[in-house]
């Protein structure tokens, strides 16, 4: 369980980030695709040593190896059993910060954080949009979407992937939160 200092905050805001969290090896990924990159060992030590501006592309070619939100490359929050003891979705779910009043959101547009800079909404077609969401299990649900938004296939992807990463943790959490509290504000 997360153990908090009480006061620490007056009130928080969780905004359009995800709630989910990695494990050490899972989150590090994008850290060894750089050290490669880079020819260098990953350790901060290392990194410390790279000039700014080749740490900068050695993170944009990383990058480039895969698609944000679709395949999961990117950075992650850590569950490290101290600083980060869990994910943050299970402990506000849990209770965890019950006293701070919280303000939750998340923007209609979400995957164009996501998808826009890297080009590949357009690159998305109906066949691609299929196997994604089936390999995301959302292949249920693209029928439902493209009836009530008929957008072009790299929209309605970039849609079902923010609904299911960002919108409904964020959801569930005020939930949770909502039944633990007198008049259901979260």
């Amino acid at each position: 369980p997360v153990t908090r200092r009480p006061g620490l905050l007056g009130r928080a805001v969780v905004q359009s980030g995800p709630l989910d969290a990695r494990s050490p090896d899972e989150a590090a990924e994008i850290t060894r695709r750089m050290a490669h990159e880079l020819d260098v060992p990953a350790t901060r030590e290392a990194f410390a040593g790279v000039a700014p501006a080749d740490l900068l592309a050695a993170q944009a070619t990383a990058l480039a190896s895969g698609v944000p939100v679709i395949d999961d490359l990117g950075f992650h929050i850590a569950v490290d059993g101290d600083l980060v003891p869990e994910p943050m979705r299970d402990a506000l779910r849990s209770g965890a910060a019950d006293d701070v009043p919280l303000l939750i959101g998340v923007t209609s547009e979400e995957h164009l954080l996501w998808m826009g800079p890297t080009g590949v909404l357009d690159l998305i077609n109906d066949e691609t949009l299929q196997l994604v969401a089936a390999r995301k299990g959302l292949d249920g649900a693209v029928d439902a979407y493209r009836r009530s938004r008929p957008d072009a296939p790299g929209h309605l992807l970039g849609r079902l992937l923010s609904d299911q990463l960002v919108r409904a943790p964020m959801v569930d959490v005020a939930d949770a939160r909502a039944g633990r509290r007198p008049g259901g504000a979260p």
